[in-house]
C-alpha cells in the first residue's frame, strides 16, 4: 500500500531515524543521485538539517497543493471527518479527465473518505469537493483560508490558487512542504492515513497465497488470521496494518 510519503519523497524527506553529528550534511551521491529540482532532509528528532538542495527555490506545487487543503480541513473540521457530503456537480468540469478516485457527482462520502482519496489516489475531485462543500460554494474563500493558514504555519514561497493543484499558479518550495507536513503530522487522523505503524506480535504462522506477478508488483492481500508481524510469503514481505489487511513488498 503506497502511502502519502510516496507522493512527496522526491521533494521532501522526513527522516526520524537518521543520526549524524551536529552540522554534518548527508551526501547521498555515493548511493543515489537526487533528481528532484529541490530537496530537504531533516532529522525530526533533533531538527537538524541533514541535506539541502535548493530547498527555498519556488517550484510548481501540483498535487502537493492537496496537503494545504488537508491542513485547512483538519484545522477547522477535524471533529467532523465522519460527517457526510454529496460530491458537487459544480466541480465536475474543472476536474474532468485528471487524477481521480472515481468519486462521482451526487454520490455521498465522508470527509475522512475524501482525505483518504486525496492521500492515496491524489484525487482532484476529492479536494475540490471538500473545498466547495465546506466553503459553501465559495472556492475563492477556501483558497484564502489556505493562504492564511500557510502563512501562519511559516511558509514563505507558497501561494495557493485552487484546492487541488490543477491550476499552475500553485507554488511552494521544499522547506515550505516540510513545514506543512510537520504541521499535518500533529493531527492523529493524518498520521493514521500517512504513516501507520505495523504491529509485531506473532502467535502462529500466517499463510497467504498470492501469485508471484502480484508480489513483484506490490499490492494488498486479505488474510483471515489475526497474527500481526512481518511474515515471509513466497518471496514477499507482509506488513500488518489492521485486522485483515496486509501490504506486501518483494523481499530482498
Amino acid at each position: 500500500m503506497k502511502r502519502i510519503f510516496a507522493l512527496v519523497l522526491s521533494l521532501v524527506f522526513l527522516l526520524s531515524c537518521l543520526v549524524l553529528p551536529a552540522g554534518a550534511m548527508f551526501d547521498p551521491s555515493p548511493v543515489y543521485q537526487v533528481q528532484a529540482a529541490s530537496a530537504y532532509i531533516v532529522n525530526t528528532d533533533t531538527n537538524i538539517i541533514v541535506y539541502d538542495k535548493d530547498s527555498t527555490k519556488q517550484i510548481s506545487a501540483g498535487g502537493l497543493t492537496k496537503y494545504m487543503t488537508l491542513a485547512v480541513l483538519l484545522t477547522n473540521y477535524a471533529d467532523q471527518l465522519d460527517s457526510t457530503f454529496q460530491m458537487p456537480f459544480a466541480i465536475s468540469d474543472y476536474v474532468y479527465n485528471t487524477n481521480n478516485a472515481d468519486m462521482r457527482s451526487n454520490e455521498t462520502f465522508t470527509y475522512r473518505e475524501a482525505m483518504y482519496a486525496m492521500l492515496t489516489r491524489n484525487a482532484n475531485e476529492a479536494a475540490m469537493g471538500v473545498a466547495y462543500t465546506l466553503a459553501g460554494g465559495d472556492l475563492d474563500g477556501w483558497v484564502a483560508q489556505m493562504n492564511t493558514l500557510s502563512q501562519r504555519i511559516g511558509t514563505t514561497a507558497s501561494n495557493w490558487t485552487d484546492a487541488c493543484g490543477i491550476d499552475s499558479g500553485n507554488t511552494t518550495c521544499a522547506v515550505d512542504m516540510y513545514l506543512i507536513l510537520r504541521y499535518l503530522m500533529s493531527f492523529d487522523a493524518f498520521v493514521e492515513v500517512s504513516a501507520p505503524a505495523p504491529y509485531a506480535t506473532l502467535t502462529e504462522p500466517v499463510i497467504a497465497h498470492v501469485d508471484q506477478a502480484t508480489v513483484n508488483g506490490g499490492g494488498t492481500v486479505t488474510v483471515t488470521a489475526s497474527a500481526k508481524e512481518y511474515v515471509p510469503v513466497r518471496g514477499a514481505v507482509l506488513k500488518f496494518y489492521d485486522a485483515a489487511l496486509f501490504t506486501f513488498e518483494k523481499a530482498n
